[in-house]
């Protein structure tokens, strides 16, 4: 189930999938998983919200925890840029990702 949620993840950041089909793997994610990623996206995003004043906005952010978010098995620059690429939409997105708690 992770593959693939990041794998649509990839291709929304590559422009080949809509945000339709992450918002329906989202909804695939066991309950746990689904929950603790809202918290902490949620999370992230308001630390986003405050660029100004912390440095952190959602690309920064992406940057640092893509490679333990995504966890990739073979690291290079392309995969780490579309792993910055994927926590930066999730960041932003989060409240559209999780429209039934918000």
């Amino acid at each position: 189930m992770y593959r693939k949620f990041i794998f649509y993840i990839l291709y929304f950041a590559e422009g080949f999938a809509t945000f339709e089909s992450i918002k329906k793997h989202v909804k695939m994610l066991p309950a746990a998983h689904r929950i603790t990623l809202k918290y902490l996206l949620d999370h992230l995003n308001r630390v986003s919200k405050e660029r100004e004043h912390n440095k952190m906005s959602a690309f920064n952010l992406g940057s640092v925890l893509a490679p333990s978010m995504i966890a990739p098995r073979e690291v290079s620059l392309n995969i780490l840029k579309l792993g910055t690429d994927v926590v930066e939409i999730l960041i932003k997105n989060s409240s559209s990702l999780f429209p039934q708690y918000s």
